[in-house]
Formats: structure tokens, sequence, C-alpha cells
């Protein structure tokens, strides 16, 4: 059988026995049957295929990346990104903004309306910034109105020590939502492109009696597609054409199908039968593909972090500890050989490709940075944990480190490097799924944890949040008071050199402590089918909008 990769035949790319061993694959039905199948009217059909479950299709409850771009086809934010990254207006007409730069006056086009065809009013928009913010939602990006907007008594609400009509939003008239923030906020136009600021209908949601966004009928469009098939973590979430949509003729596809798969393997199986037109790429097929004019590298939107529990007596709270284990890992190594280039060593807290200084440059450079703790150094890693050792009077330490399944490579090749390095050191490694593993850090039983990060808009202050003494991510308790006073000072400040600055030396004061040891790097990279055009693909590919996605056969 000879299989091929868009204008590449898998031939030119595999010796005789793995294209047996692929040919065998493609013929097992248990694992073809995950994909399921394409309809008549291709032309006008999307169908992507991802190795992840749809946990939710609440716009305020939704965490990860894949429930995101659900959400982008169900719901209308106020901007959205173009293909450049820059945040430009979707649903609202125009806006101005103060003087100051707290306030922010936002005015929404007219004729917008949900998919049951009552209207969309700013108060829906107001609603859904109150609901987002209401501490019994739970939402755990709450902190886009607290640490990165800052939306006038934001974190009071969400403490609970006000009730939400304090929220600083207000509504003039049906088409006018006001918002003001406590500090200026020169990301705020990307920060109003979350999905989870669409808009909500409060009188819907009563009526859904607690199950909100967990089947089609609990969901109420506002956006260009309908959701018709969807249940929780299950394996195919269907959308159609909304009719109500306001740019419903500017919308291409009729039908749009996230199929979920079971890994890597059949996920590229189902699209090389053509039964999906868009998969994520991964290390593993990365060398087979490379060339192709269907994949597309996207970087700079994820982090891959270690950080560890500071609310405890453990050893990751030495800092000599901390940076004999970062100076004993090779990132240089696992990036080119494990992740076959597709990541990056990380080596600070921000990835390279996600913002930009004032004059366009990137904020960071391409060279390792923060050498003194990043680079690899297995010599001074024994010294450095020696000294450890030796200020925690122990010859022996033990650590758990606990992760979710995704970052099992990860996990396993740290834990390889310490091993080679500090023979007094053991890790305990404990793999769970990410409703179990926020269950562990809140509950404190663990030291080290590895993490994922991506940035949701092209700002630093996207990954700076993470270690935000108040923020609701920040897990593992991490405060550092030099940290919070240089934030505080780049909040305030609106000369976008002087900003820079003082985020710059806000990364210098967390990587000489040292607060988390950077690992790699990434952007979510993709096959795309070369009959689909257009398709944004949002920071480093973290928020596809497959509603911009055109087929152009031939």
């Amino acid at each position: 059988m000879e299989v091929t990769f868009g204008m590449k035949k898998i031939s030119a790319c595999l010796g005789r026995n793995r294209i047996k061993k692929i040919t065998a694959m493609l013929v097992m039905v248990s694992l073809l049957a995950g994909c399921g199948t394409v309809g008549d009217g291709k032309d006008k059909t999307l169908s992507v295929a991802i190795t992840s479950k749809i946990l939710t299709l609440d716009q305020h409850k939704m965490y990860d990346i894949h429930s995101a771009s659900c959400a982008a086809l169900t719901y209308s934010m106020l901007y959205r990104f173009d293909e450049r990254n820059n945040p430009i207006p979707y649903m609202a007409e125009s806006s101005e903004v103060s003087e100051d730069g707290l306030t922010y006056t936002i005015h929404i086009r007219e004729g917008l309306k949900y998919s049951n065809g009552e209207p969309i009013t700013a108060m829906d928009y107001a609603d859904s910034f109150k609901r987002f913010i209401d501490p019994d939602t739970g939402a755990m990006l709450a902190s886009y109105l607290i640490d990165n907007s800052i939306v006038v008594n934001a974190r009071d609400i969400n403490l609970g020590k006000l009730g939400v009509d304090e929220l600083g939003v207000e509504t003039p008239d049906a088409h006018t939502l006001v918002v003001h923030l406590e500090k200026p906020c020169p990301f705020f136009f990307s920060v109003l492109a979350s999905p989870s600021l669409s808009p909500f209908d409060q009188k819907f949601y009563e009526s859904c009696a607690g199950s909100y966004g967990s089947s089609p009928d609990t969901v109420l469009s506002s956006g260009p597609y309908i959701v018709d098939r969807y249940e929780p973590l299950g394996t195919e979430t269907h959308f159609i054409k909304n009719p109500y949509f306001v740019d419903k003729d500017e919308i291409y596809m009729d039908e749009i199908t996230i199929r979920s798969v079971a890994d890597a393997q059949q996920s590229m199986m189902c699209y090389q039968t053509g039964l999906v037109d868009i998969i994520n790429i991964y290390r593993d097929f990365v060398k087979l593909v490379n060339g192709d004019p269907a994949l597309n590298i996207n970087t700079g939107s994820t982090a891959y972090y270690i950080k560890g529990n500071s609310k405890t007596k453990n050893p990751w709270n030495n800092k000599n500890i901390r940076i004999a284990l970062s100076l004993a890992i090779d990132r240089e190594s696992y990036a080119h050989n494990v992740e076959n280039d597709l990541m990056e060593p990380l080596t600070g807290l921000i990835p390279r490709g996600l913002a930009k200084e004032p004059d366009g440059s990137d904020f960071c450079d391409d060279t390792v940075r923060y050498p003194d703790v990043c680079s690899y150094d297995p010599d001074r890693a024994r010294d450095y944990f020696e000294k450890g050792l030796s200020e925690l009077g122990t010859d022996h330490i033990k650590m758990k480190l606990i992760f979710m399944p995704t970052y099992q490579q990860i996990a396993e090749v740290v834990i390889q490097n310490w091993k080679k390095v500090f023979p007094e050191l053991e890790i305990e490694p404990r793999s769970m799924q990410s409703n179990q593993l926020v269950a562990e850090l809140a509950g404190n039983d663990y030291d080290i944890d590895i993490t994922g990060w991506v940035g949701d808009f092209p700002d630093t202050t996207s990954f700076f949040i993470i270690l935000r003494e108040k923020n609701s991510t920040n897990f593992e308790g991490y405060v550092n008071r030099e940290f919070e006073e240089v934030m505080k000072k780049s909040e305030l400040e609106t000369d976008p050199e002087k900003r820079s600055k003082l985020l710059h030396e806000a990364e210098d004061i967390i990587m000489n402590d040292l607060a988390l040891i950077p690992i790699v790097s990434t952007g979510l990279s993709r096959l795309i089918n070369t009959d689909i055009k257009g398709m944004v693909q949002g920071i480093g590919g973290s928020l596809p909008y497959y509603f911009t996605a055109r087929r152009e056969n031939g």
C-alpha cells in the first residue's frame, strides 16, 4: 500500500519495514473507528482530530486550549486576533479609551442575535464579566480580570468581599459597554479576545438548572456555529452554521467536527486516510513530514516548567537544590533528540516568540538566557547539590513529583537527567489527570510538579501571572515581595520602553530566585490539508479560529 503525506510520499521518508508497520496500522479498524467518517459535500465541511477531550462548553469554566477553540466557534467575543496576533474588532463596532487609560467604552454592533433569535445586548457582555469573576462560578481563568486587566473591584469580588454588581462595568444603553480599570492595561483589547468574555444570557442559564454548557441543549450560541452533538469527555463535537450569526455570509464551512482520538498515531492515520483535515503534529512524526507543505510549525505560546510547593517544608525550598536540579537538565538534548526540534530549550520565564519590545524585536533573544542557572553543567550541579544537602543536614532527599499524562515524556527525561548526577536523590513520580492534579496541588500532598502554560495574549504578563501572589493558578504558593513591587510598577507605567524595562527586571528577579525551573517551550504545530486556506491559528497556534478556514480545491 502506498500512503502519502500531502504532496510527499511516505515511501520517500521510510524504510520498507516501517512502511509495513504503518500499513498494518492503517488497516486496524479499531484505531480508524475513532476517526469517524466524512460525509458528502466535503468542500463545505472541516474535520479536526485532537488527542484530548473537550471538557466543557461553559465559556467561563473552560481552562484548556481545545475547549477554548470550541468556545471560539460557539461564542462571539468583542475582539479577536488577526493572522499577526493583533486584536481586531469582532462584535465591537468601535471603542474609545480615556486619556488616563482607565476607561474603555466599547460600542457593540447592532443586529447581534443568539441562535434562538433573541437579541444580544451590552448587558449580556456585562453579565458575562460578572459571572466570570463570581467566586461561585469557580472560573480558573478569572485572573484575566484580576491580575491582567485589573477591572475595578474584580479582586474583592472574586474573594467574596463584594457582590458582582460592584464590578467596574456599566451599560449606558443596549449597544454600549463601559469597562473601568484600576490601572492602565496596554493589552486590554487582547484580553477582550478571550472566549470567556463572550455574551451570557442569564435567563437561558437559569433554564439549564445547573447543567449549563454540558450538552447541545444547554449551550446558547452567539458565535458563527451551533453545537449539535456534544457530551463532556465524548469522542466527537459537531457544529453547524448559526443562521442568526451577524457575519454568517462570511463563514465558509457549513459544518465543523472536532474528533477526540486516542493518541498521535491514530490522529496521523485519520489525517492520512483523509478522514480529517487538521491534526496536531507531535515528536514521533515531525521528521516524517518535514518539508511537507501541509506542515505548520508554530512557536512561542507554550512553556513547560518545574515548580515546587512553597507552602510546605521540602527540599525544593532550598535555593541550592533548585539551582542544582536546573543545571542537571540537558534542555538542548531533549528538544533536539526527543522532541525533534518541535520544541526549543527554555532558559527563562518568557518563551521566545511570545511578546515584542516597543521597537518590534523579540522580548527574548535566541541565546541561552540566565546561564548561571539554566545552562547544562553537571559538575556545577553537583557542587550546588552538595551545598544544599549540607544546609538541609542530610545525605539523601526524596521528592514527590506530580504531572499530567501529557507531560510523561518530559518527566521521564528530567528524572533520567537527575539520576545521572544525583545518586542521593529519590524521585517518586505520579501521573494523574488534570482534575486530580488540581486537587493534589490544592492539598499540598507533593513536593514538585511539572506544569505547562499557554500565553493567551501576546504580552509577557500572560506568563508572569502564574507567579503572582494572589493569582488563582499559583497553586504552589510562591511569594516574592520584590517581584510583586516591580510588577505593580509595570502596571502603572504607560511609557512602553519603561514598562518593558520593568518587565525585564521582574523576570530577572524570578530567575535569580529560580522560582521555577524552565525546561522547554513550543507552539502548537499542525498538519493542515493544503486545500484549507486562511485559518488563523492564534498565538503560537494555541487558539485556532476554525471559523476562518476556507477550502480551495486544486
